[in-house]
C-alpha cells in the first residue's frame, strides 16, 4: 500500500448488516466531497433496487454529517449490506498538487483502490453522479485476466483529443467515472505510485488530470466495456433538446449505468426533468427525501439554473437567477 493508512484515514465507520462475507460480494467505491454525498447515497440505493447480489460499499470523504451516517445505517440495515465510511485527512495529502478545479477529492478514487488492494481482489469505482437502472452482477464475474481495469471508452471528441496530445498510443481513451479494478495487479504493478508521480508533474497541463493520467498508465491494460455500463447523459442536454421527452430515445432498457455528466445534476433544484427520474424516483421514495435538493453553489451552476428555469417557463425565477449570476461574476473579479 502506497498511502500510510493511519495518516490518511482519520476515522473509519463500519455499518455492517450483511449476511455474506465471501467472494460473491462486489466491493464498490465512491470518492466524494460533501456536496456529492446525496448523489452517492441515491446511487447506492439504485444499485440495491435493481440487484439482489451482495455488495459492500466504501465511501471515501473528508466529512459527513451525523444525519447522513444515520441514513446510511438505515440503508444498510434495510438491505442487509455492509457500508464502510472512511474520513480522509486532507492535511496529510499536502504533498499532492491541489487546485480549485482539482481538489484533494480528485485523489479519493486512487486512495480507495490503494487501500482496498490490501484485502480485496476486485473493486468497482463509481462517480457519485452515476445511477443504476439495470442488473450489473456480471461485473463481479468478469475475468480481467491480465488487464488492470475494465472501463468504457469516452466520447469520440475526447478520443481524438487523446490521440492529438499523445495520451494514448494504442487502444482507446476511457472515462474514469466507472472503473472495475483488478486489485491484485493494481498492487503488484504499483499503479498508485505511478499515477501520483505522473499527476504531480502534469496536473497543470491536463484538461482532466486524473483521467488523463490513468489512461497514460493503463495503456494496453484495459478491458473495454459496452457503453451500457457508463452511458453519458447530461441534465444540461435538455437545454439543447428543448423537447424533454427525447431522453427516451437514448436511455433505453439496455442501459445499466447512467452517468449524469455536466454542470447540472439530478439533485439540483433546477434538474427536475423526466430524464432525471432514475435519481428522483428513488430519492423521493427513500429515507433521503428529507435532505433538500441542492441550490447552486458556483457561478456556473447559477448560470445553468437561470437557463433551465427559462426552459421550464419559470421566467421570474430565471430573471432573478440571472441577476445573481451577474452579481457573482462581478464579485469574483474583485
Amino acid at each position: 500500500m502506497y498511502f500510510q493508512y493511519s495518516k490518511i484515514i482519520s476515522e473509519k465507520i463500519e455499518i455492517d448488516f450483511s449476511e455474506k462475507n465471501d467472494d460473491s460480494i462486489l466491493d464498490i467505491i465512491y470518492g466524494i466531497t460533501s456536496n456529492f454525498l446525496l448523489g452517492a447515497a441515491i446511487s447506492i440505493e439504485s444499485i440495491l433496487k435493481y440487484n439482489n447480489n451482495a455488495y459492500r460499499f466504501h465511501l471515501f470523504t473528508d466529512k459527513i454529517s451525523k444525519t447522513s451516517i444515520e441514513h446510511l445505517k438505515e440503508t444498510a440495515q434495510k438491505n442487509k449490506v455492509h457500508i464502510i465510511i472512511y474520513i480522509i485527512n486532507n492535511d496529510n495529502l499536502s504533498f499532492l498538487p491541489c487546485t480549485e478545479r482539482w481538489p484533494y477529492a480528485t485523489y479519493y478514487r486512487i486512495i480507495g483502490f490503494d487501500i482496498l488492494s490490501e484485502n480485496y481482489t476486485k473493486a468497482l469505482y463509481l462517480d457519485a453522479d452515476i445511477m443504476c437502472k439495470g442488473n450489473i452482477s456480471d461485473l463481479n464475474s468478469l475475468d480481467l485476466s491480465d488487464k488492470i481495469l475494465a472501463a468504457v471508452p469516452d466520447t469520440k471528441k475526447l478520443q481524438e483529443r487523446a490521440r492529438e496530445i499523445n495520451i494514448i498510443k494504442d487502444g482507446l481513451y476511457f472515462n474514469s467515472g466507472m472503473m472495475l479494478a483488478n486489485l491484485i495487479l493494481w498492487k503488484n504493478e504499483n499503479i498508485t505510485q505511478k499515477t501520483l508521480e505522473h499527476l504531480k508533474l502534469n496536473i497543470d497541463n491536463s484538461l482532466f488530470p486524473d483521467q488523463d493520467t490513468l489512461n497514460v498508465i493503463m495503456n494496453n491494460k484495459v478491458y473495454y466495456l459496452n457503453k451500457a455500463y457508463n452511458f453519458f447523459y447530461g441534465v444540461d442536454t435538455e437545454l439543447k433538446n428543448k423537447d424533454i421527452q427525447l431522453y427516451k430515445n437514448v436511455l433505453t432498457d439496455n442501459i445499466k449505468l447512467i452517468h449524469y455528466v455536466g454542470v447540472s445534476k439530478p439533485w439540483h433544484i433546477w434538474g427536475n426533468y423526466p430524464s432525471s427520474k432514475y435519481f428522483l424516483d428513488i430519492y423521493k421514495s427513500s429515507i433521503w427525501n428529507n435532505i433538500p435538493l441542492e441550490a447552486p453553489n458556483t457561478i456556473k451552476q447559477m448560470k445553468k439554473k437561470s437557463s433551465h428555469e427559462r426552459l421550464q417557463k419559470k421566467y421570474l425565477s430565471s430573471f432573478i437567477s440571472h441577476l445573481k449570476y451577474i452579481h457573482l461574476k462581478i464579485k469574483n473579479k474583485f
